[in-house]
């Protein structure tokens, strides 16, 4: 498999997409809108749920929803919904729903969750090779090796290969008030089962490791999302 600097800046230009203006969140987001009817208003593709947010699918609407702490997805067709911690609510629709693989309670990133030290990952030595081993507890496993990447909507976002600060990509995911994606998927591109990586964005950080079963391509999004919360 090709290093992760294969990945030409040009071709990501190419795939972020806008996503338009999103509100700012009071709470932490516990889930993930993966697809939506464009009918139903007020939400939009990969925007995040928080707790208590009400959605109306209206007779013929459907959403599909991520919970990122118990691994589940939802299909919901019509109705409304009251987001809760680990499953929606449905009122009036119909809901059809399936556990996924993925690193449950570590996906959404709070602030708390996040590394404040964004130069790290530059400095070599033997105090930075060790430091995967003091991480273990926090460390994001993803399931698949084609990476859903959420920025910010601040900052584009940089992957790179823990300890190698010259094998890394740029992301250049940032836009005027919105958060941009980057799929590895839609890009044939993965990363190499069983290395780990830092995702920076802004001055946060995240640490990751891509499982060793882990495939590439267009794996259920819960098992390769690395995403950031929207930027104050």
């Amino acid at each position: 498999m090709s290093k992760i600097t294969s990945l030409a800046l040009p071709a990501v230009l190419a795939a972020s997409d806008s996503l338009g203006v999103r509100p700012a969140y009071a709470a932490p987001p516990v889930a993930l809108v993966e697809d939506v009817a464009p009918q139903v208003s007020g939400i939009a593709l990969m925007d995040y749920l928080e707790q208590g947010r009400r959605l109306d699918l209206g007779a013929d609407g459907w959403i599909e929803i991520d919970y990122f702490s118990s691994c589940l997805h939802e299909r919901i067709v019509g109705g409304s919904i009251t987001v809760g911690a680990e499953r929606s609510d449905v009122s009036g629709g119909s809901v059809e729903r399936r556990q996924v693989e993925c690193d449950a309670g570590k996906i959404a990133l709070t602030q708390a969750q996040t590394e404040r030290s964004a130069g790290f990952v530059q400095r070599g030595g033997t105090e930075l090779k060790n430091r995967i081993h003091a991480m273990t507890e926090a460390q994001l496993v993803l399931h698949g090796a084609s990476l859903l990447v959420i920025g910010d909507g601040a900052h584009d976002v940089v992957i790179a290969r823990f300890g190698n600060s010259r094998d890394l990509v740029v992301l250049p995911v940032k836009s005027e008030g919105g958060r941009r994606v980057y799929d590895f998927a839609t890009h044939d591109r993965s990363l190499a089962p069983g290395d780990v990586y830092v995702a920076t964005c802004g001055d946060r950080q995240v640490t990751f490791r891509i499982d060793r079963e882990a495939k590439p391509g267009q794996t259920p999004v819960l098992g390769r999302l690395v995403a950031f919360p929207p930027a104050p």
